[in-house]
This record gives structure tokens, C-alpha cells and sequence, in this order.
């Protein structure tokens, strides 16, 4: 938009100039003529092609079945979607475009796209991930993702992780990192030696661990982050219906940060370390 020619050919020289393309998929992005255009342009021009694809669904979410189905327009006062107008429907875009719709065919099954998330850190992490990605020169020398927290870092933390046992893979995977990413962190299984505390709620949590909560609850320790995993169980609309109870009360009070797996779970590692470096500047 800052363009000073602002032409057809003004946008396709803009392609060309360019060390990368990133498209920002969203809802019906792909049936816009000139941005079907200027993605043509770059599979053409043979730019690294780097999408970063909107999951939430209050902001006009991109779905693959969706996209193929034309349902583009919400349901009025519903959560359910329906065909509407398009500018280029999918039929249209396979026709006019057939490289594009391949191109992000291609990405959408093998999972190469960057999902958009709206959290700082979060942020940071996905632009990061993006300019390793870019093949620009410069990309590929930026400081440490922790340099801004370094000396954070060395602090010394005594950390009890109070999580369910029956995700005992999922703690090992936190141990793992919280060491690896500080030398100055240590895990304890006693709530007493602690000085930090990572709460892993889960499905299983409030059943197999009351006791302990109760215990922490009542010593009132500052020093305790929340993360959450929904893959393994927990729901917070379950957990409203729950009877009123002190623990119940101090989760709700408190913030609560997604669990993001690591790569070897099927994950995007760069999230899962920007979820580390998160916690550890949490527990300073």
C-alpha cells in the first residue's frame, strides 16, 4: 500500500523485488483476484512461500473443507457457516490459478503453515521463525531468542511441577526444558524445598492431585504459573460446572498458559521453546 506505483504491474515488480512472499490466510483471502495474482506472481518468481494461517475462530478463521466448499459466510446468530458471494469461488481459482491451489493444497497436508497466535511472546516467535524461513541472508543471524532475558535465566529456581502422573511425558518434556533452557533451575518433588511452582492442568489434576493444591493454596506462594493442555483432558467449561472451591477459585484467578508440544510430538518447536523462555521469565 506504500507502493508508489500502485498498478497491476506495479505489484507484480513489487513480487518480483521481493526475498520472500508471506500470505496471512484468512477466512476468503483466497478468492480475491489480486491477491490470487500476487501469489501466482511469487510461485512464478520462485519465492520462499510462507503462509501464516488465522486458526481463531473470532477472527475470520481460514478452513481448508470450508475453502473447498465456498462456505465462506457465517450463519446469522450461529456458529455454522454457508456459501455466499465470492469473488473467485474455488472452482474459479483452480481454473485461473491452479499453482496457487496446489501450493496451499501442498502446505495445508504437510503442515508447514504458521499458525497466527495474538499472544506478545507468541508474536515474537513466529516472526522469528519466519525469517529462518524467508532465505534472506540476514534471517539467519539474529541474536538469541532469551537474550532479552539472560540474566533471568541464571537465576536460581527450585521448581515443583504439580501435574497429574498419568502425564508423565508431557512432565518429563517440561523438566527436560526448563533445565536445558537455565542452569540455574533445579526440579524438586517436595512442595516444601520449592521456591517456583508449574501447575500442568489436565483432566486428570484435580482428582490426583487435591491434596497438594490444598497445600499450596494454603501456603500462599506467589511464584506459580498455570499451563494448560487441552489435548490431555482439560476443559475449562467443565471446570466452571465444578462445586465452588478454594482451588477451584485460585485457578480462576489465575492466567493460564497454553501447553504447546514440542516437535517430536507433533508440534512446532519453536513454539514449545517460546513457551519455555515464557515460563522461566514468569518464574523469575
Amino acid at each position: 500500500m506504500n507502493a508508489n506505483d500502485l498498478t497491476e504491474a506495479g505489484m507484480r515488480q513489487g513480487v518480483y523485488d521481493s526475498e520472500c512472499f508471506v500470505l496471512f490466510l484468512t477466512n476468503s483471502v483466497l478468492s480475491r483476484s489480486f491477491c490470487l495474482k500476487e501469489m501466482q506472481w511469487a510461485l512464478e518468481f520462485g519465492k520462499p512461500f510462507i503462509i501464516i494461517v488465522e486458526n481463531e475462530e473470532r477472527f475470520w478463521a481460514w478452513d481448508h473443507d470450508r475453502w473447498t466448499n465456498d462456505r465462506c459466510d457465517r450463519v446469522p446468530g450461529s456458529t455454522a457457516w454457508k456459501q455466499g458471494w465470492l469473488q473467485n469461488t474455488y472452482s474459479q481459482a483452480m481454473e485461473k490459478n491452479p499453482k496457487v491451489v496446489e501450493e496451499i493444497t501442498r502446505q495445508h497436508k504437510a503442515g508447514t503453515m504458521l499458525p497466527f497466535r495474538r499472544r506478545g511472546f507468541e508474536v515474537d516467535a513466529v516472526v522469528r521463525e519466519l525469517l529462518q524461513l524467508s532465505g534472506c541472508e540476514w534471517g539467519s543471524h539474529l541474536p538469541p531468542a532469551d537474550a532479552h532475558a539472560a540474566a533471568g535465566l541464571a537465576l536460581p529456581r527450585c521448581i515443583r511441577i504439580i501435574a497429574d502422573p498419568a502425564v508423565g511425558g508431557v512432565i518429563d518434556e517440561l523438566t527436560e526444558a526448563l533445565c536445558g533452557f537455565s542452569n540455574g533451575v533445579s526440579i524438586t518433588s517436595e512442595l516444601d524445598s520449592a521456591t517456583h511452582v508449574v501447575v500442568l492442568l489436565t483432566g486428570g489434576l484435580l482428582e490426583a492431585c487435591i491434596s497438594e493444591l490444598e497445600c499450596l493454596l494454603a501456603k500462599r506462594m506467589r511464584n506459580v504459573v498455570y499451563v494448560y493442555d487441552t489435548e490431555k483432558g482439560w476443559d475449562f467449561g467443565v471446570c466452571q460446572s465444578l462445586p465452588e472451591t478454594p482451588v477451584k477459585t485460585q485457578i480462576a484467578s489465575h492466567e493460564a498458559q497454553v501447553w504447546r508440544a514440542p516437535q517430536k510430538r507433533g508440534g512446532r518447536q519453536y513454539e514449545f521453546e517460546a513457551m519455555v523462555l515464557e515460563l522461566l521469565r514468569k518464574l523469575q
